[in-house]
């Protein structure tokens, strides 16, 4: 009797070895399957994030190659980095599609890119950021901006703490704008459709808006042996000066200058706070005079809180020009930049021609704002998606950029 009552009992410990062998065996099975499927899935989303990484080079890239060649075309072939990641850009019908792959993640977009000329003014001939131009029997040798719409300009603006930057800003209205006997070598940038030269002129329409030039002219006030400071002085005539001359008027007080050699340039100071959008704070009347020599500090004519307009005879300005406003000025040559805060009034019978060199070395206390060139998004759809039919996912929405 107690063999047999010994019997069953290693009987039943046997059966429960058995059970929870199973049971193990079941966790240990149910435990690989989820902690493989967890690592799939890991797998899978940083090879996602991969994809995205290399769908974004790939938009980087047509961005790039745009900008040095508009008329690019996209990838022959895709392009491997960092392993098995690459990207692919293709062009049709002028929406690029870029793919981009890593093992079995793939990521694509659909996007319409646009490409920009350099967006600052340090390349520009002239550039008139007022409502109102009125040009007759201008050449113009070099490229021409009209900020001809609202929203085209950003304004430069100076708190009492000296803090500076840019703000939505321009003309509050937007009139005339008249290019009679006017010839362009380059490209009329505008920001409408309007046609103003037609026949063989390149006019083409930009979004991106044009920076104001931010100027601090206070510097000019500190004195130096490169500069000649007049206070209170309001006529200047048959002087010649090889140093910059810098005049510090008060609010309202007319400039007169005539058959001078001004050979260092000319600096109206105004206050840095000053709204340049509001009226002149000065006049500069210009009569037979030559400001400027096309060589450093490459200053033509500094007066962005002033009118300058002509009295008799014509002048020369060799340097940038940065007005407020400019009022009948007449037979006129301009070498360097020429930049009007707002309206041009009776530009008449001149010629401005652009000098790359005022442009890459602007004079002291003031800041072109000068921009690369690039490529800008006008539209843009995404789309994620996994290679295997098991794990999919799409995202489509077009955004406007």
């Amino acid at each position: 009797m107690k063999e047999s009552t010994h019997t069953k009992q290693q009987g039943s410990v046997l059966l429960l070895v058995l059970i929870l062998s199973g049971l193990f065996a079941s966790l240990a099975l149910g435990f690989r399957a989820s902690t493989t499927a967890q690592l799939e899935t890991t797998r899978l989303s940083i090879g996602e994030l991969h994809a995205d990484l290399a769908l974004q080079s790939g938009l980087e890239h047509a961005q790039r190659r745009l900008t040095l060649d508009p008329d690019w075309q996209g990838m022959n072939q895709p392009l491997y980095y960092m392993n098995s990641s690459s990207f692919l850009v293709k062009e049709e019908a002028g929406t690029y599609r870029i793919q981009g792959d890593r093992d079995l993640a793939h990521a694509e977009l659909s996007v319409q890119l646009q490409a920009e000329a350099q967006s600052g003014i340090g390349d520009k001939a002239l550039v008139a950021l007022g409502g109102a131009v009125s040009l007759e029997g201008v050449h113009i040798t070099g490229e021409l901006v009209l900020a001809d719409a609202p929203g085209s300009v950003l304004d430069w603006e100076m708190s009492a703490e000296g803090n500076g930057n840019w703000v939505p800003g321009g003309a509050s209205a937007y009139e005339d704008f008249l290019l009679t006997g006017t010839h362009i070598t380059d490209t009329l940038w505008k920001f409408t459709d309007t046609t103003y030269l037609g026949f063989q002129t390149d006019e083409q329409k930009r979004t991106e808006p044009v920076r104001m030039p931010a100027w601090d002219l206070d510097t000019w006030l500190i004195p130096g042996n490169d500069r000649v400071i007049f206070q209170d002085v309001t006529l200047l005539e048959h002087q010649t000066l090889h140093k910059t001359a810098v005049f510090r008027l008060k609010e309202g007080e007319i400039l007169s200058l005539k058959h001078c050699r001004l050979l260092g340039g000319v600096v109206i100071w105004a206050p840095k706070t000053y709204d340049l959008r509001q009226d002149p704070r000065n006049t500069v009347q210009v009569e037979s005079c030559h400001i400027g020599n096309g060589a450093l500090p490459h200053v033509g004519l500094l007066a962005p809180a002033a009118k300058v307009k002509t009295e008799g005879g014509g002048s020369q300005y060799h340097g940038l020009c940065f007005w407020n406003a400019l009022d009948d000025l007449k037979s006129s040559q301009i070498i360097g930049i020429l930049i009007v805060v707002n309206e041009i009034d009776d530009l008449r019978w001149s010629q401005v021609v652009h000098d790359p060199q005022t442009g890459k070395n602007p004079p002291e206390g003031v800041l072109l704002g000068n921009a690369q060139p690039g490529a800008s998004i006008t539209e843009l759809t995404e789309r994620y998606a996994d290679v295997s039919p098991s794990l999919s996912l799409e995202l489509s929405v077009a955004m406007p950029w």
